[in-house]
């Protein structure tokens, strides 16, 4: 690595950089494998990114296998690090810049979302407002790994170790990877290490949990849920400072907006009602499992829950300002054909063995009992006379 050769680990580092022979490689065997995909501009303007459109918007980083190849990075004594998609591609992001006047401001642009840059006066009839817009296109990615310039040095940032349970060997200088899911890992540490949860709690399977939601600062920890357990929907009521009659007809459109930014299926996010408060509006959703799933995990859940409690969701100013009211989470009433029978399948298995064993036992007697009347008798023995 002194004289700028060698491979370099920094998780640090966003995205993954290769020297250039290695890049064509990697660059025309993915783009020779996407054939069937259609290339799309990147996001910045200034730069030639490889980006391919799935043709898809219900693509999600868990279904990325099923379009995407998987990658074999081989290091120089022949082991073999596999990359999922996940570990060389990122998701579409466009930033456009506009300027229009007062007379014709909209904060939409070809009917995607926008957010105020920047306001300054003109004159006294116009402003001139900047526009920027965060559009993460669904179902559209690029690639994570580029041409380290002309650097022969290979860089391996973040993106390759998604997923990835780095281990570093100091003592024999080497490093290990194992994959595994970071969420689930995370989680089944927490809890762990966390306190056990109270027996009320954690044997009812129709319960709900839910609170209200402020804005006090405390981390996600605050969101925390009473025990594991396997949720079948996340309900939501949110106050939206805008009134019914605004926002009836973009409902849709806030659906949409809220599915890309918790980055889950639009069809998950499910509408249950929403009414009128004066000039605000009360709207109750539902977050439920997506298709390849039967439940949400607490990870996932405490995740939605605290973007959204917490303002790190930044709706359009076409939506005004938003507050999670109240959050309640309802425990998967699908449960598994297996947990739903078990008393049932247990009982059969005991009731079949203990069946089993009673008739065992009953052709052994009557076979003893075959043998002391069938015995053999010498000749000369004397039996008793029986009746013909």
């Amino acid at each position: 690595f002194d004289e700028k050769h060698g491979t370099v680990l920094d998780s640090g580092t966003t995205y993954a950089y290769l020297p250039e022979a290695a890049f064509v490689a990697f660059k025309n065997a993915i783009i020779k494998e996407l054939d069937s995909l259609k290339q799309i501009r990147g996001p910045d303007p200034n730069y030639i990114d490889i980006c391919f459109s799935s043709g898809s918007s219900n693509v999600n980083v868990s279904e990325l296998s099923k379009i995407f190849p998987t990658v074999e990075l081989v290091f120089g004594d022949q082991k073999k690090l596999l990359l999922s998609p996940e570990n060389y591609l990122f998701r579409l992001l466009l930033k456009v810049v506009l300027e229009v006047s007062l007379g014709s401001i909209r904060f939409e642009f070809n009917g995607e979302f926008c957010s105020v840059l920047n306001v300054h006066y003109v004159s006294n009839n116009f402003l001139h407002v900047i526009l920027i817009k965060h559009s993460k296109v669904r179902g559209s990615y690029c690639l994570g790994i580029f041409q380290n310039e002309k650097d022969p040095t290979t860089l391996l940032g973040g993106i390759i170790v998604r997923n990835t349970l780095v281990t570093y060997d100091r003592e024999h200088s080497k490093i290990g990877f194992w994959k595994t899911n970071c969420s689930e890992l995370w989680e089944r540490l927490h809890r762990t290490g966390g306190q056990s949860p109270s027996s009320s709690s954690s044997g009812k399977d129709n319960s709900t949990v839910e609170s209200p939601t402020t804005s006090a600062a405390g981390g996600s920890s605050r969101y925390a849920l009473p025990g594991e357990i396997q949720i079948g929907e996340i309900r939501l009521d949110m106050s939206l400072s805008i009134n019914n009659s605004y926002l009836k007809p973009r409902i849709n459109e806030l659906t949409d907006f809220i599915a890309v930014e918790l980055e889950i299926n639009a069809s998950q996010v499910r509408l249950l009602n929403f009414t009128s408060e004066g000039n605000s509006s009360l709207v109750r959703w539902a977050i439920v499992p997506s298709e390849s799933s039967t439940y949400i995990s607490n990870v996932t859940a405490i995740s939605i829950i605290s973007l959204l409690a917490e303002h790190r969701v930044k709706f359009p100013v076409t939506f005004g300002s938003y507050k999670l009211v109240q959050w309640k989470v309802k425990p998967n009433s699908q449960q598994p054909w297996r947990q739903k029978h078990y008393s049932t399948v247990i009982l059969s298995i005991i009731i079949v063995i203990i069946v089993g064993l009673s008739a065992s036992a009953a052709w052994v007697i009557w076979r003893h009992r075959q043998r002391n009347i069938n015995s053999y008798k010498p000749v000369h023995v004397a039996v008793p006379e029986q009746e013909l």
